[in-house]
């Protein structure tokens, strides 16, 4: 199935001759093995696949499990169960109870001197160094194991949900700096992963979900707990969690503009800006005044001016090596943005429809270089119109409703 132009999964259905299908039935038969085998390790048959506590009685979480459940996912990432199979293993077995703060309950319960436990404390430390080493290339191993996955199965749920799991571990396991790191290089990976499909709404999705987490309290920089100043001290919670988690509004909005200019109807790219700009607008501390500005309400005539001249500029120059596909809806976006441009040179609200639009009136009062411009945004007009009538024939009649509408 695909959304947009852009399958599901990157392989492409075509007719199979007998050899292929026999290689075919072939994979089937090993990867029905495969499945039988993780089942024996786990324990999971149809008679007993849960004890009374309502956790798996699998007993081998070892990495021959891990290793199979590899082999299972690049064949099928769409069973679930075995990415549960796979969690259970890196948590039950492999994880194991190797967090910090247990490691350092567990050698500094009791303690017998201040030799004794300066002895304890550095075997702690030493313990904790081993346990996050083996943590973090844990995970490190596994998030690149879901690198060929996610290109291949871009649109998989399962693939996004256990990379938000690892990284989830990290926050939990790793020390904050170390498990932010993890975090920011999720960033720039959702990045290239949205460059290859803009309109990817898991990616989107995802981005979000890793941003929210850059910008909140518990992966904040471990040295901005040392920079809080007696007055923060007093803040509420809530005010010192808004003071050590920095805000990416600012870039996450230049982001999303990025992504427009590069695909005008990246709709996924539109929405996320939309839901930005209250939080923008909160963050810059605007009054109404700056409210009113941002969006355009309530502005001078020349400051309209001004701003749809930024917005055309910005128009043309996404017209220059656009895709053939997507030029229409930048020619459409020309032609309105010049004609309110140049109603509002003429003194009124330069509408499209309903009504004779910016072209007409006040000629004989203009000087020959303002009629000579006018004549020439025409002309430019002309020209966008006839070119949407070439990519859009079956809104023909839409075109030279418009192109009449502005008395061209």
């Amino acid at each position: 199935m695909a959304s947009h132009g852009v399958p599901r999964a990157s392989g492409t259905r075509q007719h199979k001759s007998e050899a292929a299908r026999q290689k075919e039935l072939q994979k089937i038969q090993e990867y029905k093995s495969l499945v039988e085998a993780l089942n024996v390790k786990a324990n999971v048959t149809p008679a007993i696949c849960f004890t009374s506590d309502g956790q798996i009685s699998a007993q081998e979480y070892t990495t021959d499990t891990l290793s199979l459940t590899t082999k299972l996912l690049k064949l099928n990432p769409e069973y679930y169960t075995v990415w549960n199979h796979r969690r259970r293993v890196l948590c039950q077995g492999l994880f194991g109870d190797t967090s910090p703060s247990s490691t350092s309950a567990r050698h500094l319960g009791k303690r017998s001197s201040s030799e004794h436990d300066q002895t304890e404390a550095h075997n702690v430390d030493s313990t904790n160094n081993n346990a996050n080493n083996k943590i973090l290339d844990l995970i490190r191993t596994d998030l690149n194991f879901l690198v060929p996955l996610l290109r291949q199965f871009p649109k998989c749920y399962w693939i996004w949900n256990h990379r938000v799991w690892l990284l989830e571990q990290s926050t939990e396991r790793l020390p904050r700096n170390t498990a932010r790191s993890l975090w920011e290089e999720e960033l720039g990976l959702v990045s290239k992963m949205l460059a290859l499909d803009g309109r990817n709404f898991h990616g989107w999705g995802y981005r979000r979900i890793v941003v929210k987490q850059l910008e909140s309290e518990k992966l904040a920089p471990e040295d901005a707990d040392a920079k809080s100043t007696p007055e923060e001290a007093e803040e509420g919670s809530e005010m010192k969690q808004k003071r050590k988690g920095k805000s990416m509004v600012e870039s996450e909005f230049q982001y999303t503009w990025q992504m427009i200019r590069t695909n005008l109807s990246n709709f996924s790219a539109w929405h996320y800006r939309a839901n930005l700009i209250p939080r923008l607008l909160d963050e810059r501390g605007g009054d109404g005044d700056t409210r009113r500005k941002f969006i355009d309400e309530d502005l001078t005539s020349e400051e309209r001016q001004e701003q749809l001249h930024k917005q055309l500029q910005i128009l043309k120059e996404m017209l220059e090596g656009a895709d053939p596909g997507e030029c229409k809806w930048i020619y459409e976006a020309l032609v309105r943005y010049s004609n309110v441009e140049r109603g509002l040179r003429g003194g009124n609200d330069g509408r499209v429809e309903g009504g004779k639009g910016g072209g007409g009136g006040g000629d004989e009062d203009e000087d020959e270089e303002k009629k000579k411009e006018k004549e020439k945004e025409k002309d430019q007009q002309r020209e966008w119109l006839n070119e949407l009538k070439k990519l859009d024939p079956l809104r023909r009649g839409r075109w030279e409703d418009m192109e009449k509408a502005l008395l061209l």
